[in-house]
């Protein structure tokens, strides 16, 4: 019989270890890669919708700028020249075109007014998007005047204006961004 001392007993136990461990190298790089690719996939998927979530979020800006920007105007209009006087506005009439002056420009808009002379209008202005610029922002607004007023959470407005606004011209484009804005006084 062959006899071996402690020493060789210990070699032939950590060779028989080494040969059991033999592809643990391989599945540790087989996880680590996976793992590490897993994470590259899930930045790369983050970023892709930061890009959207950000152009998103200019288009809605240029929709609430162009609602802003038509506020603005039907207001100027309205607190400076009476323009939607209840005794004066015309009633009944159908897209009357006539400009808007905001700022010392002069935009070309339609005006549609229904309701009763000196008691409650309704005023519709399109402002239309520029042709041959850049911009491709429009608004739509409407005025709302009642002799009596209008309610609101206990209070009462004799005006409300709510504007519409788009970030572009093309109605049926499934990327068209809406903001609306209320005043009322």
């Amino acid at each position: 019989m062959i006899s071996f001392s402690p020493l060789q007993r210990k070699e032939s136990d950590y060779m028989k270890s080494v040969r059991k461990l033999r592809g643990a190298a391989l599945i540790f790089a087989v996880i680590f890669t996976a793992v590490v690719l897993s994470i590259g996939i899930s930045l790369a998927d983050i970023s892709y919708k930061q890009v959207i979530l950000t152009s998103l979020v200019k288009q809605s800006s240029y929709a609430f700028y162009a609602a802003d920007a038509g506020l603005e105007c039907v207001l100027e209009m309205d607190q400076q020249y009476d323009t939607f006087d209840l005794s004066t506005e015309p009633i009944g009439t159908n897209a009357v075109n006539s400009p808007i002056y905001c700022e010392g420009q002069s935009f070309p808009s339609k005006f549609t007014s229904s309701g009763t002379q000196n008691s409650q209008i309704t005023t519709t202005i399109q402002i239309p998007c520029p042709t041959g610029s850049n911009t491709t922002s429009n608004a739509t607004v409407y005025v709302y005047k009642s002799a009596a007023g209008y309610v609101i959470n206990g209070n009462t407005y004799h005006a409300l204006i709510y504007a519409n606004g788009f970030n572009n011209c093309n109605a049926s484009d499934p990327a068209r961004v809406e903001r609306g804005i209320i005043a009322r006084y």
